[in-house]
């Protein structure tokens, strides 16, 4: 995971720093592996250093092209490393070279939060043929380590979604636990007693949100349609507001599909903020949260927008689809 080191502290981003905090109690040390960082404005968490949280810099995570040197530099720092409990958040392409080169642990945890890698990446690097084969070729192979693995360790697998719970199952042909996790406390969560005054009142436009990695996988595309739609062909006053990282495309690309669709009065970028009391209004003031994503875990967005009295439009390739009520398609 990224971590900033700085002023005698640890900066992750909110759920990872949720959740190193969460299970500091119950364990004398805990060694985190990390891909160092010299700037992020998303990692916020802080965690002050202390005595039973160490940080192994792996160095910085670059291109794909780097992959063979992170192999050497990997185990080089795990040589002498000793664990009893190793846990991993899955699919992550190194995990078989960390357990390799550990000493054997006594327990491996595993937590399955996205889909295989191959699934994950398929409409990426459609210009680069060479880069695709290659991650869909290293996603098969492992898969076939992660068999490899489990045949041979004790391990406990988790899954916070039940549509990757039977994906992974699949996969392994083991039995995955149903946990759910959230970045969400019970202090974010707002009064709904007036939530429909404080949106609908005085607001003739339609206030639409797009939240998460700016890419086509997660159906930037078709949000931005989306509001393009309401204006031109329904003639509802509509705006998006995009918040996020952008990734495997060009702020030109971005500019692009939004002057394709004839959207820059109803368009605003944000670009990436941290979790916190900021993101949780623009939540609040947002008619409607846009999920339309290809592919999805158990997005920790949903559970964000709803505690903010938001709803969830999204597309049936998401995780959760056994806990919505069946509606026809919009």
């Amino acid at each position: 995971m990224p971590v900033i080191i700085k002023n005698n502290c640890y900066y992750f981003n909110p759920v990872m720093g949720t959740f190193i905090k969460s299970i500091k109690p119950y364990f004398n040390k805990i060694t985190i592996l990390s891909f160092s960082k010299k700037n992020d404005e998303l990692l916020t968490y802080k965690i002050l250093k202390n005595k039973n949280l160490k940080i192994i810099d792996l160095g910085s995570k670059k291109g794909y092209w780097d992959y063979f040197k992170k192999i050497i530099r990997v185990k080089k720092i795990l040589n002498n490393l000793e664990v009893e409990l190793l846990f991993f958040r899955m699919p992550t392409p190194l995990f078989y070279l960390i357990y390799k080169n550990l000493n054997k642990p006594k327990l491996l945890i595993m937590l399955f939060v996205a889909n295989p890698v191959n699934e994950s990446d398929s409409t990426r690097n459609k210009k680069n043929i060479f880069i695709n084969i290659f991650i869909k070729f290293r996603s098969l192979w492992k898969i076939m380590l992660l068999k490899k693995v489990l045949k041979n360790s004790k391990t406990l697998l988790l899954s916070n979604s039940y549509k990757l719970k039977l994906k992974w199952e699949n996969i392994s042909k083991r039995h995955i636990n149903l946990v759910h996790t959230s970045s969400i406390s019970k202090n974010d969560i707002i009064n709904f007693i007036d939530i429909d005054k404080y949106k609908y009142s005085n607001n003739p436009k339609i206030k639409l949100l797009f939240l998460g990695r700016v890419e086509v996988d997660k159906g930037i595309i078709e949000a931005i349609q989306s509001v393009s739609l309401l204006n031109y062909k329904y003639k509802l006053k509509s705006t998006l507001k995009i918040v996020g990282q952008i990734q495997h495309m060009s702020q030109i690309d971005l500019h692009k599909i939004i002057n394709k669709y004839s959207a820059n009065d109803f368009v605003e970028i944000l670009g990436p903020l941290p979790f916190g009391k900021k993101i949780l209004k623009i939540y609040k003031d947002a008619h409607y949260f846009l999920m339309p994503s290809y592919h999805e875990g158990m997005p920790k967005v949903i559970w964000e927008s709803l505690s903010q009295g938001t709803p969830v439009i999204s597309t049936n390739a998401v995780s959760y689809t056994h806990l919505t009520l069946p509606t026809k398609r919009i």
